[in-house]
């Protein structure tokens, strides 16, 4: 067992190599499995110093577990049903998420709270309206030329952006959006329309730039590029493949990172110094970690 086991990683690092060579973009090698098959998860997101990794179980996005790369064990934070999608790492020790709750006259309207990952304690740090549908990004603070920024989408399904303490809707109304994702330098805000994918500069004229096809999910250190998945679906219900892409937001010029028969690769997320890469396979709910070379 434990020779094919050997056998089919390294077969899965030859393929990545190999693809990754091929495309002249970010070569993946060393693809690991961290998980077992107790449970399915999805949406691996990297602590701030990149030791850890946070995911969330498939079912409902119930729950929050984190890998520790050291420990190499998982630790299942909390098990409250529906935080995982928009769970995001406030230090490298605590993790920001929504809980949706509801109020006497029957309205609906999400708590921000933070949740110590050693102690599971929780706390609470405010709310959001129901017309304040935050993103993962959302949280995100210190940009260099804005003191403080965060990006959501309204009830209208617009992108807005709270600038200083000041809130700047940044669609003109047409098309329906969701999942901003700020970038890393903070000048840039990536947001989905239908199948296409946007680009916003900040500091330019703040107009829709379309750079491609899928779902961004991580930008790279440099805020250069996204990572991205393309998924497909047989008989219109279960996805039968998927593969990650990397995007140059300047360009839109697109390149193929994965190609496999066996594994939908989904949700792919880069460390902090873009050394490694992280996915989920949509097909077994299994998440990988693997060496990304850029």
């Amino acid at each position: 067992m434990i020779k094919l086991v050997q056998i089919m990683s390294g077969l899965l690092c030859m393929l990545y190599g190999i693809l990754g060579t091929a495309q002249n973009t970010g070569v993946i090698s060393q693809v690991t499995k961290v998980t077992t098959d107790w449970e399915e998860f999805a949406l691996p997101r990297w602590s701030p110093s990149g030791d850890k990794l946070m995911f969330t179980a498939t079912h409902d996005n119930a729950g929050i577990y984190v890998y520790d790369l050291d420990s190499k064990k998982i630790n299942k934070v909390s098990d409250t049903p529906r935080i995982g999608y928009n769970a995001v790492w406030s230090s490298d020790t605590t993790i920001d998420f929504q809980e949706k709750k509801w109020s006497s006259d029957n309205t609906s309207f999400y708590e921000k709270k933070q949740i110590d990952i050693a102690t599971k304690k929780v706390k609470a740090t405010g709310s959001i309206s129901k017309t304040q549908i935050m993103s993962a990004s959302s949280f995100q603070k210190g940009a260099k030329r804005i003191s403080e920024i965060s990006a959501y989408i309204n009830g209208e399904l617009q992108l807005v952006i709270l600038e200083n303490g000041e809130e700047r809707q940044l669609t003109d109304g047409n098309g329906q959006y969701y999942q901003p994702m700020l970038s890393p330098d903070q000048t840039k805000i990536v947001v989905h329309e239908g199948p296409n994918i946007w680009v916003i500069d900040l500091y330019g004229q703040r107009k829709l730039q379309r750079i491609g096809e899928g779902l961004a999910s991580s930008w790279t250190p440099d805020s250069k590029a996204v990572l991205t998945f393309q998924d497909e679906s047989e008989d219109g219900h279960t996805v039968s493949g998927s593969e990650l892409y990397q995007i140059d937001v300047a360009t839109g010029k697109q390149a193929q990172l994965t190609t496999s028969d066996t594994i939908a690769e989904t949700w792919p997320s880069l460390s902090p110094d873009g050394t490694r890469i992280a996915f989920s396979d949509e097909k077994t709910g299994s998440i990988y970690i693997a060496d990304f070379k850029n």
